[in-house]
């Protein structure tokens, strides 16, 4: 019996550590919300630019794209280009939506201190 109620009050203190750690996460600042903001806006920054490449690779220009070493395209390096491409397009995809829900979060922490 005694085992039983120790282990209903570890349970129970448990649930309640986990409750109150979730309560702390949602204080976020809008400060941090801002730079959060600016590192996504660079993250897709760089993805528009490694897709930009992936596309000139493509299309026969890729002189300066970052994984080209002559001028003859193989096989390996067009299905590379391929790959990187849709991982471009996906991790786009992603970041725009992660934007979108942070700036739902700013206007709506922004219309509560007005």
């Amino acid at each position: 019996m005694k085992k039983r109620f120790l282990i209903v009050a570890l349970f129970a203190l448990f649930l309640g550590g986990i409750a109150v750690a979730q309560s702390q996460e949602q204080a976020s600042t809008l400060t941090e919300l801002q730079a959060d903001k600016e590192k996504l806006e660079a993250k897709l920054a760089k993805t528009l630019k490694t897709q930009a490449e992936a596309k000139d690779f493509l299309a026969g220009k890729h002189k300066d794209a970052f994984f080209a070493f002559n001028k003859n395209i193989s096989k390996k390096q067009r299905k590379i280009a391929k790959m990187v491409l849709r991982g471009t397009k996906r991790q786009e995809k992603q970041i725009k939506k992660d934007l979108k829900r942070l700036n739902k979060r700013i206007e709506k922490i922004s219309k509560l201190e007005d």
